[in-house]
């Protein structure tokens, strides 16, 4: 759901947010972390920001994915720290996001349709050093018709040391 969308939801009620939290509560330790994705054009902007971290429930984990370089910068990277939500680190072929950890999880969106298996070493290396406080690492690839994130995944458990 785009931060957007959350804005307007916020002006119209708490309502629908707060039956989406209690939702996402009742999945206990199956639920992973849900992923915000923010809209291509949209820049950085604190004010929205902390208005959608403060709907997010105390101890949930939930990724945050910024699609304009506008929002990668300290402030927002401490935001999200200060709450312990992850900066979902995406990459792509128009766009990669910076590795930076901002809690005590990690969300990886590996979105290129072409890794190479030297691409997946290096992307293996980083998660591993990057990421190796992190309590839990969340790995994602693009679903593509070539069908090669299952393949993918399998390399880089193999490589980052195993899946727990």
């Amino acid at each position: 759901m785009a931060v957007g969308r959350v804005a307007r939801k916020r002006r119209q009620g708490n309502r629908d947010r707060s039956r989406r939290g209690n939702t996402a509560a009742t999945r206990g330790p199956k639920l992973g972390a849900p992923l915000f994705q923010l809209p291509l054009n949209l820049k950085k902007d604190i004010a929205l920001l902390d208005t959608f971290l403060k709907d997010v429930p105390p101890k949930a984990r939930a990724a945050f994915e910024c699609r304009h370089v506008s929002w990668f910068d300290q402030e927002v990277f401490d935001r999200l720290r200060a709450r312990n939500i992850a900066l979902c680190i995406a990459d792509s072929e128009k766009l990669s996001t910076p590795v930076e950890v901002t809690a005590d999880y990690s969300y990886f969106r590996l979105r290129n349709e072409g890794y190479t298996a030297e691409d997946i070493a290096r992307l293996a290396s980083t998660i591993r050093d990057r990421a190796s406080a992190c309590s839990d690492v969340f790995v994602y690839f693009k679903h593509e018709d070539a069908g090669k994130g299952p393949e993918c995944g399998r390399m880089i458990i193999d490589l980052v040391g195993g899946a727990g």
